[in-house]
């Protein structure tokens, strides 16, 4: 073995959004670098003088969001496999991705054993991002309609009796300009549910409607607890723009028609 000569390292890596985000417009976020030491020493304590791990992090475009300089004076990183985490807050942009660059420098240190194989790698997560919006793509992506009460059961079994047929009227307000493929169920304890299938336009409003036989509405007309749920499948297959507080509305009303005399 000899004394450690003293000796500096670069190495660059990328973390990526989730797959289905990008040119998202971040306000904050946080970045962890996961570095890991492949030498057979501690590259930042290698004896009486410490070394420095320098991280910049850039957007694929080059702007720099964040830094952080790693020192032997408070962390240690041991060689065989030690690893090390640093946490680094992220300034605003906009981001399709980030490439992260250290630059260590390790200084002469004691006596050990060297590999010219070693490397030190470095690994990268993006967490706890915060964005004002952002390119996704939501095809295929499913959502629960919250049941909804129809408050139907204080109406008059005279009145349910005389149900010929009927339709949903749904005013929809669509916020993320998607279109949807929506199963909706009507539920209650005392009957079997009644499942329909509708199709949601990308507009910003639109009027869908539901038609149900009398049967059906006699089904459910006049019960307690009855709601109105489903879920709905994306069906859009460019990206979108998305930002915070984007919902797709339903407003539900049902037109019946009756039979009079008889």
């Amino acid at each position: 073995m000899v004394s450690k000569p003293p000796f500096v390292y670069g190495v660059e890596s990328e973390a990526s959004l989730p797959s289905d985000f990008s040119d998202a417009v971040v306000t904050s976020g946080e970045l962890d670098v996961f570095v890991r030491n492949g030498f057979n020493f501690d590259v930042l304590r290698p004896g009486s003088v410490v070394g420095t791990i320098d991280i910049e992090v850039h957007t694929l475009d080059g702007v720099r969001v964040g830094s952080s300089t790693i020192s032997g004076t408070t962390r240690s990183l041991p060689g065989r496999g030690g690893t090390l985490r640093e946490t680094i807050t992220l300034s605003g942009a906009t981001l399709d991705g980030l490439r992260i660059t250290a630059h260590l420098d390790s200084p002469e240190g004691d006596a050990a054993l060297i590999d010219v194989a070693g490397v030190l790698d470095v690994q990268a997560q993006v967490r706890n991002v915060r964005a004002t919006s952002a390119q996704a793509d939501l095809s295929g992506e499913t959502f629960d309609l919250e049941p909804t009460d129809l408050d139907v059961s204080d109406i008059d079994d005279t009145f349910v009796d005389r149900v010929q047929s009927g339709r949903a009227v749904i005013d929809v307000t669509n916020d993320l300009g998607v279109a949807t493929d929506l199963v909706v169920r009507i539920e209650g304890p005392t009957f079997e549910p009644i499942v329909k299938s509708v199709s949601v336009p990308a507009t910003a409003t639109s009027e869908l409607t539901i038609d149900f036989t009398g049967e059906e509405l006699r089904r459910f007309l006049g019960q307690p607890d009855v709601t109105f749920g489903g879920v709905g499948t994306v069906t859009t297959a460019t990206p979108v723009e998305v930002m915070p507080n984007q919902t797709i509305g339903l407003d539900i009303s049902l037109d019946i028609t009756l039979r009079i005399g008889g």
